[in-house]
């Protein structure tokens, strides 16, 4: 164990913060001006005779001039060395590796409180955003929400307890414009996702994906090297849109139809990097989607992994 410690690999000899070097420089300056004033200091023995000098120089002054110096140096040396930190050892460090996100995107649209789902759309993705935080994704996990805007509600982390409380709250009431712009919500989850190099994974939940938010999907999917699952909470027979003040939205006469596209979920399917997740009532779709999230919670770019080999 002690032979293990002391050996020193020379190869792999390098500073932590070699910038702590340049302190060398200052150092030597007034190691150098010092040096020089002690020996302008000598010139006055030149001027006493010298069968006189030995009872009137000491023999060790000499030595006491110059022996702060060389103190001065030695310590001053061990004191930089150490803070540019020294080491011969190649360790793991943070910024090495860069960790898988799990990004939340949860359509707060008013379309969300359709109850052909029971007890409706919303209640029903937070009760299976919870069973895929107790499945332990194991990734940091961060939460968005997206009406007319898109706006972070948890940053990326691995506080679960969080996130679940975060959402236990959320209704379509708190956003501040209606609608179901998932442009800007891409635009949001692009910005979050691409703080890591890694590979991450896109929870989209929604209900009804129409032609255009499905064109902008493709889009995303297409140049991002993250994963998409989608989670569509709808129905095909669908259910009538809940108003803010009571009643239900209409067009011409007629009650507006929120309902499943069935037909743009499966276009969608054709995506590399998109899985179109089907509503089911038990677990087994968020253990699913966790278990994806654990096969690659650690990404290490191809530079790094040729230095180790």
């Amino acid at each position: 164990m002690i032979k293990e410690h002391l050996h020193i690999d020379w190869n792999l000899f390098h500073f932590l913060r070699p910038e702590w070097l340049w302190l060398f420089i200052p150092m030597a300056i007034i190691a150098l001006m010092t040096f020089i004033k002690s020996s302008s200091a000598q010139q006055w023995q030149k001027k006493i005779a010298p069968h006189l000098r030995p009872f009137i120089i000491n023999k060790g002054s000499r030595f006491a001039q110059l022996g702060p110096i060389i103190l001065f140096i030695i310590i001053t040396s061990l004191m930089v060395i150490s803070a540019a930190g020294p080491t011969w050892k190649k360790v793991e460090v943070p910024g090495s590796k860069s960790e898988a996100i799990l990004l939340i995107a949860l359509d707060l649209s008013q379309s969300m409180l359709v109850e052909d789902i029971s007890p409706n759309r919303l209640e029903r993705a937070k009760f299976m955003v919870k069973d895929l935080l107790e499945a332990k994704p194991g990734a940091r996990v961060g939460l968005m929400v997206y009406a007319g805007t898109a706006h972070t509600v948890v940053i990326p982390s691995m506080d679960y307890d969080m996130v679940a409380y975060q959402m236990e709250n959320l209704q379509p009431s708190i956003m501040p414009l209606p609608g179901t712009k998932l442009k800007n919500a891409l635009s949001l989850a692009d910005t979050l996702l691409n703080q890591t190099e890694a590979p991450s994974t896109l929870l989209l939940i929604s209900d009804d994906i129409n032609s255009v938010q499905s064109s902008d999907l493709k889009k995303f999917a297409q140049t991002n090297h993250h994963k998409i699952e989608l989670l569509s909470l709808a129905t095909l027979q669908g259910g009538k849109i809940p108003k803010p003040s009571g009643g239900y939205y209409k067009k011409d006469g007629e009650f507006v139809i929120s309902k499943l596209e069935q037909n743009i979920l499966f276009e969608l399917q054709k995506e590399k990097n998109i899985h179109v997740n089907t509503m089911s009532f038990d677990k087994e779709n968020m253990k699913a989607i966790a278990e994806k999230v654990r096969e690659n919670l650690e990404f290490r770019s191809k530079d790094e992994e040729n230095e180790e080999e």
